[in-house]
């Protein structure tokens, strides 16, 4: 089936960027996660889209696997509220997931200093390049077949990063690749910033560092891994 493009918002002055884009380059691909206390507001910015009530307080993982459980048995592209596509790229990473099925996750490029070196819109690689470093889900391309080996999202990294680190890790554990290609680009934030403009409301810098390196020592723990 057709892949479903699912996203988280909070802010629907952020989400109307998202959405105008897909309305432009990937009608009838639509799926929106919301938390509880944006309800009303989401529902004015997102008509037309399918819309799930998300759960509060907001946990990323935790909303981001009700709108993979929504798009059920479909592909999913999962973004951030706060980028833009710059084209028709599902069809793309479609394609490319389809021709290459040792990838378990795909990434576009990125317009905004964010995601791995290698995801960064100023490194340019080929086709389909297997990616050495752990994706940002900024922006990710995650195939039913990879849901159905790996399971969801693991719902107790609750803080600023984790989730996509450990997803990663098991989708390497799992036997498959980790790719990112040139041949789709989407833009995050401004396209310059190297925060996310959702996080940035709901975190001050001081809580993003603090929470990063609380999600990394749960990583730790759970992978049993040394410093």
């Amino acid at each position: 089936m057709s892949a479903v493009i699912v996203t988280l918002s909070k802010f629907p002055d952020v989400f109307e960027g998202l959405s105008e884009s897909v309305e432009l380059h990937e009608p009838g691909r639509k799926v929106v996660v919301f938390s509880g206390d944006a309800h009303d507001h989401l529902e004015r910015a997102a008509v037309g889209w399918e819309q799930v009530c998300g759960v509060e307080p907001f946990v990323f993982a935790r909303n981001a696997n009700l709108g993979i459980r929504a798009a059920a048995p479909s592909d999913v592209l999962l973004i951030n509220d706060d980028c833009r596509l710059t084209g028709p790229l599902v069809a793309e990473l479609e394609r490319l997931s389809r021709e290459n099925p040792e990838f378990g996750l795909i990434a576009p490029q990125v317009r905004g200093g964010v995601g791995n070196r290698f995801q960064r819109e100023q490194w340019r690689p080929s086709d389909l390049t297997v990616s050495t470093e752990r994706l940002a889900f900024v922006c990710v391309f995650i195939p039913r077949s990879t849901l159905d080996l790996v399971g969801l999202l693991d719902e107790r990294f609750t803080g600023y990063g984790g989730d996509d680190v450990d997803y990663c890790h098991r989708v390497r554990a799992a036997g498959l690749k980790l790719g990112i290609t040139g041949r789709a680009t989407v833009v995050h934030g401004d396209g310059r910033s190297s925060f996310s403009t959702s996080f940035s409301r709901v975190m001050t810098p001081g809580e993003r560092s603090r929470s990063m390196g609380e999600m990394e020592e749960m990583f730790r723990r759970k992978h049993g891994l040394g410093k």
